[in-house]
């Protein structure tokens, strides 16, 4: 019977060393998943950051296209009651979007350039700090 007892009890410890050698891969990989997700979560963030002011734009561009709809049948309803036109004709206004969009391109990328400096004269300074 103990003979047994001590099968079952190296069995279970056999067991428990397999378990705990492969609970390390098991957290690393646990942790470089938990890793990915947050990373996909601030690329999610940063590009719903930049879709509504695309998004916002469009709209502008949607409304002055339903203003000039609703100017063209006010003129028309006037014309049909042989009334004066005295609705406006429509002002085109120029809303550049590449213009806009190369614009904020170029701030972001110095934006970008800057934090690469300060990052690079933090590593530089503490490296020489290092030597001190």
């Amino acid at each position: 019977m103990t003979t047994e007892i001590e099968k079952a009890a190296e069995r279970v410890a056999k067991l428990k060393a397999q378990a705990e050698k492969l609970s390390g891969p098991l957290a690393n990989a646990q942790a470089q998943l938990q890793e990915a997700q947050e990373a996909e979560t601030a690329r999610r963030a940063e590009r719903a950051a930049v879709y509504p002011w695309f998004v916002a734009f469009v709209e502008f561009r949607s409304a002055r296209h339903k203003r000039r709809h609703v100017l063209d049948e006010a003129q028309r309803a006037q014309t049909t009651l042989g009334e004066v036109r005295t609705i406006p004709e429509q002002r085109w206004y120029s809303a550049s979007l590449l213009d806009d969009i190369v614009s904020h391109a170029d701030k972001k990328a110095e934006e970008l350039a800057a934090k690469f400096s300060r990052e690079l004269n933090e590593k530089r300074e503490a490296y020489i700090s290092a030597k001190d």
